[in-house]
């Protein structure tokens, strides 16, 4: 049995009574099921995999890391020619809205930059996740529709014309991630990104080169990181070559679909059908 573990999400995230109960009940089942003779568990961040072996939720011996889902390198890529500069530099955010992705903090960095004069288009890509309690509200997305701070994109199929277009990608996440696919998503069509300094954020972005990692919701220095990206079009660039460079490094799906293959094969799986499988 294999377990892929693609982040510890809401329950290991959030400080609310139902988060902990939710976690309570996930232990006591995950030791009984994680720790089993034959199963494996794959993680996609060192931390979280040191978190399930501290809880005693795996075996630090079946404990496998391979780093993100990999990331289609053709698909996401520098477009051949640079589309089209919009007239304002554009930030963009898509993720689940809710408030564990740090949405609420990335409008209150758009309201800061508005204050400062700052002339910028604030996107928001993704539906709030109805089944999650910290979904972000319909009443609020309403507000935030009114007020005109940030364009909200709903659901996209395309995200890469939309990476494509912007100037910069946000992920203010409280955690709970593996390694963010927007992030590297937007780093492999080298673009500049800014998130929070939490696991699966760290694993995406090297802080200076590829991006900034800021503290965990601190709209104001949200804010100040963004600002910096849009006032140096130089710096953005470099940026952008250097995340490019390390997703081709660390990142590729191929180089991912092996290492998931290998985990099969050391549990005497055949090696090509698993590699159908997971093609």
């Amino acid at each position: 049995m294999v377990n892929a573990i693609t982040g510890l999400g809401y329950i290991f995230s959030s400080s609310e009574w139902k988060a902990r109960l939710l976690k309570l009940i996930f232990i006591i089942v995950g030791r009984w099921v994680l720790t089993a003779r034959r199963a494996m568990v794959v993680f996609q961040n060192q931390d979280d995999r040191q978190v399930f072996t501290t809880l005693k939720l795996t075996n630090p011996y079946r404990a496998v890391l391979i780093r993100s889902s990999g990331i289609d390198l053709q698909r996401f890529s520098p477009p051949p020619h640079p589309p089209d500069v919009p007239l304002t530099p554009v930030v963009l955010l898509a993720a689940r809205l809710t408030r564990e992705k740090g949405v609420i903090e990335y409008v209150e960095a758009a309201h800061i930059l508005k204050a400062r004069g700052v002339r910028a288009t604030f996107q928001i890509a993704g539906e709030p996740d109805l089944g999650n309690p910290a979904s972000i509200s319909k009443t609020i997305l309403q507000r935030w529709q009114q007020e005109g701070i940030v364009d909200l994109l709903g659901h996209l199929e395309n995200i890469e014309h939309f990476i494509a277009h912007s100037t910069l990608v946000v992920l203010p996440s409280h955690g709970g991630e593996g390694v963010p696919r927007i992030l590297l998503e937007a780093a492999a069509m080298e673009k500049p990104l800014v998130a929070t300094d939490v696991p699966g954020c760290r694993e995406a972005i090297d802080p200076g080169k590829n991006g900034f990692l800021v503290p965990v919701k601190d709209a104001a220095r949200l804010a100040d990181a963004i600002e910096i990206l849009l006032n140096d079009a130089n710096f953005c660039q470099a940026m952008g070559v250097a995340g490019r460079e390390k997703v081709l490094r660390e990142f590729d799906d191929r180089s991912v679909i092996q290492k998931t293959a290998n985990v099969y094969k050391a549990i005497g799986v055949p090696l090509l059908h698993v590699q159908q499988q997971v093609c």
